[in-house]
């Protein structure tokens, strides 16, 4: 019995190891995974899913922060080439924030700080400040990185986005300066 036992184990590992979609997975876990989107217009769009994946030397990143890179999109037709990182901010977030967009300006970056109350997906929802800090420029006018977060609360995860290409404008934050 036993020995029936640790072969169907051993049949079912062997078949779980050679599924292409495990491996892909764990690339995207641990690695970067090549993927193709093909868009409703058919416009193909290439990409990289996963930590290992390209993030340009010109966005700019907070200094004591944790980054983990998420995803790189490469340009496609009227879309930019964009990326994604998930963000630790250590320490008091308003002095990283401050931190931050002083490294932006002295990277050339002209800097702009947009604020939305939103409520969150919980049940029930609360209130929270979402902010947005804006680089837009660097080395190329193209360039746009942008860092956004709760204000003092785990409503939403900070991310830091990036765009080469034609800018995609923001649409229902305005400036403010997010810390009342």
């Amino acid at each position: 019995m036993r020995i029936k036992i640790f072969f169907c184990l051993a049949f079912l590992a062997v078949v779980v190891l050679s599924s292409p979609l495990i491996w892909s997975l764990m690339r995207m876990a641990w690695a970067a995974e090549p993927v193709t989107y093909i868009n409703h217009d058919g416009t193909v769009q290439n990409a990289t899913i996963g930590p290992k994946s390209f993030w340009p030397d010109w966005a700019v990143r907070p200094a004591d922060a944790k980054i983990e890179v998420e995803s790189h999109f490469e340009a496609a037709s009227d879309m930019p080439a964009t990326g994604v990182a998930a963000v630790s901010l250590g320490g008091d977030q308003q002095a990283a924030v401050e931190r931050y967009e002083e490294n932006l300006r002295t990277h050339g970056f002209a800097v702009t700080r947009y604020e939305r109350l939103a409520w969150s997906p919980d049940i029930p929802s609360r209130q929270f400040m979402l902010c947005m800090v804006e680089g837009v420029g660097g080395p190329a006018s193209t360039h746009v990185i942008r860092l956004s977060f709760s204000v003092d609360s785990n409503a939403m995860p900070t991310k830091l986005f990036w765009m080469d290409g034609n800018v995609v404008p923001l649409i229902g934050l305005a400036p403010g300066s997010c810390f009342g």
